[in-house]
């Protein structure tokens, strides 16, 4: 069996296993808190106390939506060539997330076999205006701490300043780099995470409190090169433990890297052709207290406290990064609010002259 054969089964078994979340009688608790067991096993030990006692996670910082939202009505108007020479001095470093490694481009003895769709249109469109990018060579379904030294090679690497554009575990896989070594925080200058579930995904959390949905999601990891760890690392508690653990770190990160958060939802519209392919765990969240989320992350877990962020609506988990099949996206014009927000945040950004019939008045 290929990977990518077991990577397809696998996903079918995960639809499967969360169709339950569609009936009310198997309605599971929001973001349940784990067993005495759990505690010990995860080593939450007895810091979980806090979690439930803190209102430090609801923590924002300023809400950039509606500056995100005039970018992108005329994005063409505003990447002047000045912007566009300005993100010439920056490289991007794009960190995908969970199963991306089966959307990669393959290419053997030279020849492009298939190309990866996983962020291809912001990709063509950085092509387009000769800004440079790579892509940091992680192991999607490896842990935040075995992929953090994947992006710390990336960045290193760079001979330019670093906006890193992240996706959904990606982000988590970055900020597990950028907090833990000091030295890249020179190098980054931004700090992009797109859908990441920075204080965890209640479908994480369901998997992870049952032992037989846990065990079909670790085979679904082992068979794609991952570990139970990874499934941990993304559910509510041990994420926020180990934002109470890196806080400060996160502080210091901040005071030199722009960091902001791009959070979406997706409402339901059954029936039009027009909703998600995330629509049952959607539907579950918002049953269960999440009425704003993507299908596999709440809004107020894709920010991360303190953070400046953008919330987007009728975006579901995917089609930021590459098409659902469902509702139309442009992702060139997203990628290109995306960098004149940067642009702007980090004080780059040249207006444009007003046109001529405008400028007598």
């Amino acid at each position: 069996m290929t990977s990518r054969s077991a990577a397809v089964i696998a996903a079918s078994i995960l639809v499967f296993a969360l169709h339950p979340y569609s009936r009310a009688e198997e309605k599971p608790p929001a973001q349940q808190q784990p067993s005495a067991r759990q505690n010990t096993e995860n080593d939450y030990s007895n810091e979980t106390g806090i979690l439930a006692s803190t209102d430090v996670f609801a923590a924002r910082g300023e809400d950039l939506s509606d500056e995100f939202e005039m970018f992108s009505s005329l994005p063409d108007f505003y990447l002047t060539q000045k912007n566009v020479d300005a993100l010439k001095d920056y490289r991007v470093i794009f960190v995908p997330g969970l199963l991306s490694d089966f959307h990669k481009t393959i290419v053997i003895y030279g020849r492009e076999i298939r190309r990866g769709t996983y962020f291809l249109d912001h990709k063509r469109w950085l092509d387009s205006q000769g800004i440079e990018y790579s892509v940091a060579p992680i192991s999607s379904q490896a842990t935040p701490e075995e992929n953090a030294v994947a992006v710390s090679s990336a960045v290193t690497a760079s001979d330019k300043p670093v906006i890193i554009i992240a996706h959904s575990k990606g982000g988590i896989d970055s900020l597990e780099a950028l907090a833990g070594d000091p030295k890249l925080r020179g190098k980054v200058a931004a700090f992009i995470a797109l859908q990441t579930p920075f204080l965890g995904s209640p479908v994480a959390d369901w998997f992870a409190t049952s032992p037989a949905r846990e065990s079909i999601a670790r085979w679904l990891l082992n068979v794609t090169g991952g570990t139970k760890k990874t499934l941990i690392s993304l559910t509510t508690p041990h994420r926020r433990l180990w934002y109470l653990r890196h806080r400060e770190a996160i502080a210091q990160l901040a005071q030199g890297t722009k960091i902001f958060c791009v959070a979406t939802w997706k409402e339901p519209e059954h029936g039009n052709g027009l909703d998600t392919k995330f629509s049952i765990p959607r539907d579950m969240m918002i049953k269960n207290g999440f009425p704003q989320n993507d299908g596999l992350v709440p809004v107020q877990s894709a920010i991360l406290p303190e953070a400046d962020f953008v919330v987007l609506a009728q975006a579901d988990h995917q089609v930021t990064v590459m098409d659902s099949g469902m509702r139309p996206f442009d992702r060139t014009d997203f990628m290109k609010a995306l960098m004149l927000l940067t642009l702007e945040r980090l004080g780059r950004f040249t207006a444009p002259e007003a046109p001529a019939a405008l400028s007598d008045f």
